[in-house]
């Protein structure tokens, strides 16, 4: 898959085959989430709901694995088909594959919408991994007393991604350049945790 193939590709399943080898096990984690989430937009999939924030919290080591499966346990049972968000590093990543070839199985408009929704996940997660990512300047941190830093850290824990623009701008203004970093923020999204450039403002793998 070249560069552009992968920037526009809307097989989700190509997408995530590209880029699943270099993702951390939080971002799988997350990205899982993200799927859920999307996925909860259907009636179909209403069994979804219920996994996305356990999956984060384990994902940001704010909950043991143990912790979460106990918790859900008496609700879900053992055997739940998103259960897979809930399991060790290596069957995650086969649980989110799972969760991902489940998003677009049949060709209808919405199965279509998911697939192409489930493709512009996988790139706000992963930097394009055809260029190498962007270099983080240790002066923008001190910029202006920290705002740039609270700004993307309270981003990141109300979900208010609308506001990733407004963290570019102060990036902008503390010395920063580089157009794919501030391109990414300033786009369309889908924006979700996890996501490439906030990540790399927090220091977050």
């Amino acid at each position: 898959m070249t560069e552009a193939e992968w920037l526009a590709c809307h097989d989700h399943l190509a997408v995530w085959a590209a880029v699943r080898g270099r993702l951390s096990p939080r971002k799988v984690r997350l990205l899982g989430a993200a799927f859920c989430a999307e996925l909860r937009k259907s009636s179909r999939f209403r069994t979804a709901v219920g996994f996305e924030p356990w999956a984060e919290r384990v994902a940001d080591a704010l909950m043991s694995l143990d912790t979460a499966r106990t918790s859900i346990r008496s609700e879900w049972g053992d055997d739940h088909f998103f259960g897979g968000l809930l399991e060790d590093d290596s069957r995650c990543v086969r649980g989110v594959t799972r969760i991902l070839a489940l998003s677009g199985l049949q060709d209808t408009k919405e199965d279509v919408r998911r697939r192409q929704a489930a493709c512009d996940l996988i790139r706000c997660v992963t930097a394009n991994p055809f260029r190498t990512a962007p270099a983080v300047d240790s002066a923008w941190f001190t910029w202006n007393g920290g705002t740039m830093q609270r700004l993307a850290q309270g981003i990141y824990d109300l979900r208010v991604f609308d506001r990733l623009p407004l963290l570019a701008d102060a990036l902008e203004d503390a010395g920063c350049t580089d157009a794919d970093l501030l391109g990414h923020l300033r786009g369309p999204g889908p924006h979700v945790r996890g996501c490439w450039a906030l990540d790399l403002i927090l220091a977050k793998s």
